[in-house]
């Protein structure tokens, strides 16, 4: 499986991203729609991430200092799953 890991304001394009890895066959992961509210919402994502087999990183300036993100990649980095980053904006 995959998860995606992306800012906020790039919602629109990485739901793009996430249909067409689905259409490829792809279980994927992305915090729209499969997480509810509350403190849940981080053991769901720590969860994801620990379950999946590769991390995609969908990167912009915003995605760079997200404090968010940024956990999301160094639990990704410390577990070793591989990150694939997908440059969106120029960064």
């Amino acid at each position: 499986s995959v998860f995606i890991s992306y800012q906020w304001d790039s919602q629109e394009e990485v739901l793009k991203i996430k249909e067409n890895l689905e259409k490829a066959g792809f279980k994927c992961f992305m915090d729209v729609g499969q997480i509810g509210g509350g403190n849940m919402i981080y053991q769901k994502i720590d969860q994801a991430i620990r379950n999946s087999k590769v991390v995609i990183a969908c990167i912009t300036p915003k995605f760079v200092v997200s404090h968010f993100c940024n956990r999301e990649m160094a639990l990704a980095d410390l577990l070793r799953k591989p990150i694939v980053p997908v440059m969106l904006v120029p960064t």
